[in-house]
């Protein structure tokens, strides 16, 4: 194996609580990083979604309780909705013991009151979003300050294996979820928006599609590779009198960029009310 391989510390079997969209990511980003002793078990009761997880890690175990999977895994991750989390922790903190790593991606938990139900201070809370799909993710953490850097630096590495992570601060987490987490649905309705404007004004919908992605591509790359701030490149492009300020002005007195702050604020606060 390349010695530049990503590695998890010896014996840190991964269980995942759940099998849905973004445990299958987190899953392919493990077996593509080819990370080492990274065991994939998993639990669902729904057969469609495991068959999706064995798609995605074709030599992952399936188990039928969480006493197997804990028995079998130090790191435990949390891949389940928030809604069903107190159904969920009672029977798992019977499982849970002082060699656990516990992982939640779920929105709105925070990490005390997962303390409190597991009875661990090894806990790690995670948002992660969709391109983790792709392994272009944009995952944060935030964890307790008695988590120790072994633990820290194993949630790391099986995030970097789908993308890029941020450490944040936990009060910072439901914003994060606004923000990064919920933000792919609102660049998905961006796009959708473009596509249907191109197309009404006579463009071919594969057409429309072909000129707004590699837009969006194009100004994202443009940003990063200068390293300039938005609203200095939105100026350069910007002529008076041009078709740039005619299309901005119409964005503005629509409300756009209110509209996309009132996303993140309504995205942060049901984050916040999903709390147990």
């Amino acid at each position: 194996m390349n010695h530049d391989s990503p590695t998890m510390p010896a014996n840190d079997n991964l269980g995942f609580v759940g099998a849905g969209k973004m445990a299958q990511a987190l899953a392919s980003g493990v077996v593509a990083s080819d990370l080492k002793s990274s065991k994939v078990c998993f639990l669902d009761p729904a057969d469609e979604a495991a068959d999706h997880f064995c798609m995605h890690a074709p030599n992952a175990q399936r188990c039928h309780s969480l006493q197997a999977l804990a028995s079998q895994c130090r790191v435990i991750i949390l891949a389940i909705k928030p809604q069903i989390m107190p159904q969920v922790l009672p029977e798992l903190a019977a499982q849970v013991t002082e060699h656990h790593l516990v992982i939640s991606i779920a929105a709105g938990i925070p990490i005390h009151q997962l303390e409190t139900h597991l009875g661990t201070h090894r806990v790690v809370r995670v948002m992660p979003n969709t391109p983790c799909l792709i392994a272009q993710g944009m995952s944060a953490i935030a964890h307790d300050p008695a988590v120790g850097a072994h633990d820290l630096e194993c949630a790391l590495t099986i995030l970097r294996s789908v993308g890029e992570v941020a450490l944040v601060n936990e009060s910072q987490m439901d914003v994060v979820t606004g923000l990064s987490g919920s933000g792919p649905a609102y660049v998905f309705s961006f796009i959708e928006a473009l596509v249907e404007s191109g197309v009404s004004q006579g463009l071919s919908p594969d057409l429309a599609q072909q000129l707004t992605l590699k837009t969006l591509k194009g100004a994202v790359a443009l940003v990063e590779a200068t390293g300039r701030s938005p609203h200095l490149l939105r100026e350069q492009v910007t002529s008076p009198g041009g078709t740039t300020l005619a299309g901005l002005t119409a964005l503005e007195n629509g409300g756009f960029a209110k509209a996309v702050k009132n996303a993140v604020e309504a995205a942060t606060a049901r984050s916040r009310e999903l709390s147990m």
